[in-house]
């Protein structure tokens, strides 16, 4: 019943996010987060086969969105989702 609840709640929170109109790497970036709990910036280059630039500006909007939280500073930077307080 658990793992049922949890599908649901990512499925709901996947339609929001495509409500919102999001690029579809944004979405997979949020996906992969949720996943691993944190990423950083070679995790999904490596994960998506995407360029590097493309998934900074990607990181970013979501940043500016409260999305996702960025910790750190250069290359050890990694995401996380955005706690809501």
């Amino acid at each position: 019943m658990q793992k049922q609840k949890a599908n649901l709640q990512l499925k709901l929170s996947r339609e929001r996010i495509f409500e919102g109109e999001l690029p579809a790497l944004s979405v997979r970036i949020l996906e992969l987060v949720r996943e691993h709990g944190r990423v950083k910036t070679s995790d999904i280059e490596n994960l998506t086969g995407e360029s590097r630039s493309t998934i900074k500006v990607r990181l970013n909007e979501l940043v500016q969105r409260r999305l996702l939280a960025r910790f750190g500073k250069g290359p050890g930077t990694w995401y996380a989702l955005e706690r809501e307080t």
